[in-house]
């Protein structure tokens, strides 16, 4: 399962998350005329996804 968000009105970018059966997915929709930066806006969102899984590993390896 994926969200999927629609782009109403002047919005160029939406990004929408769901936690679903045991998965995490991400759908980045844009409109590339009005928002041309996407390739920044990704790498620094794998860059924030990677620091929260360090995060949590180091936490649950904590708890155990």
């Amino acid at each position: 399962m994926f969200p999927v968000l629609p782009l109403i009105a002047n919005v160029s970018l939406g990004v929408g998350a769901l936690s679903y059966a045991g998965q995490f997915n991400i759908m980045v929709i844009t409109d590339r005329d009005a928002y041309p930066d996407l390739g920044v806006f990704a790498a620094g969102a794998q860059d924030d996804l990677e620091e929260i899984c360090v995060a949590t590993s180091v936490v649950r390896k904590g708890m155990t």
